[in-house]
């Protein structure tokens, strides 16, 4: 019998099992939404609104890929992604700002995004043959690259440098 669901139908970004999957779209989604947000308060357009949602969502994912040299880049093997990029953004868009305590919840399912992303990042560096040190810096690339980003195109210093331990929790989690 031919096997339906996600593993028959697409071809997913990595090898990881399909629950692996479903998170990866919920933190594409996740990651979308902030872009979103980003490009609300920076005043932005409906297309300035796509791209930074979909920059957010894949940037990072996208830059690993191009240095690990995988082509087609995921999104584009898997248009799934660009269809949650779109629903999300402009899901944001029709609910306008999140109140405080929405976006409390955004942060906690945005660092869940930040630790799935960072550990599928370099489990496709290690399938890759990519050692272990490179390897962590490709799960960190791919896990906080969509949000520099997101805040250079926002016209933001990026979060990553400016505070909390962003890049420091993606690294402690791979390692």
């Amino acid at each position: 019998a031919a096997q339906l669901g996600p593993a028959r139908l697409i071809s997913r970004p990595y090898t990881a099992g399909p629950m692996i999957y479903w998170f990866d779209l919920m933190g594409v989604a996740v990651f979308a939404v902030s872009g979103a947000l980003a490009a609300m308060q920076a005043g932005l357009d409906l297309f300035g609104l796509l791209v930074l949602a979909a920059m957010t969502a894949v940037g990072g994912g996208t830059l690993r890929d191009l240095l690990l040299n995988r082509h087609p880049v995921f999104w584009m093997k898997d248009t799934r992604y660009l269809l949650v990029i779109i629903a999300s953004a402009l899901a944001a868009l029709a609910l306008g700002p999140f109140p405080e305590h929405g976006l409390q919840a955004l942060k906690l399912v945005d660092a869940l995004g930040l630790a799935l992303f960072a550990l599928c990042g370099t489990e496709i560096a290690e399938e890759q043959g990519v050692k272990p040190l490179p390897a962590l810096l490709m799960g960190t690339l791919t896990a906080t690259g969509g949000g520099v980003l997101r805040d250079v195109l926002s016209g933001q210093a990026p979060l990553l440098l400016r505070k909390d331990i962003y890049a420091t929790a993606a690294i402690g989690g791979i390692a």
